[in-house]
């Protein structure tokens, strides 16, 4: 309990616990916002995944256009990888950034008729789906069994 004294009246202050106080009982209550220092953002699952993942050196190749090379992100954020892959040159990447990649595909389209005839529609086609990426593992000198 603490007195101070304003302008010729005593006043007295007291912190009480909520649970403490009676019904009725006048109050006053000064609030303090407390602020707190920014946190770092948490790092997004692909950016936990790199840190875990084992690493291989493996040559990447564009199937789609085997002379492009392809900028690519994985992740966001803080940690996130940056990479700008050119064909027919070697990388040490995670096993998720292999496994990845090698999920990216073309989708490939046919046109069929509707089943009430009433014309023709475009569907996704399995058989005309192609891979984007081959990623090989890395022999010094040679180039040995695709990856995934």
């Amino acid at each position: 309990m603490t007195t101070k004294k304003e302008e010729g009246k005593q006043v007295t202050e007291q912190v009480a616990k909520i649970e403490d106080l009676k019904p009725n009982q006048p109050v006053i209550v000064n609030l303090v916002q407390q602020r707190v220092a920014p946190t770092a953002p948490k790092p997004c699952l692909e950016v936990q995944l790199l840190k875990t993942s084992p690493k291989k050196r493996v040559v990447f190749q564009n199937l789609l256009d085997p002379t492009e090379d392809i900028p690519f992100n994985y992740g966001s954020g803080p940690g996130a990888l940056h990479l700008h892959l050119h064909p027919g040159k070697t990388y040490n990447l995670a096993q998720c950034v292999i496994d990845h990649l090698h999920s990216r595909k073309q989708i490939g389209y046919s046109e069929r008729d509707k089943a009430d005839g009433t014309g023709t529609e475009v569907v996704p086609d399995p058989a005309k789906t192609k891979q984007r990426f081959l990623l090989t593992d890395y022999v010094k000198g040679q180039v040995s069994s695709k990856i995934a």
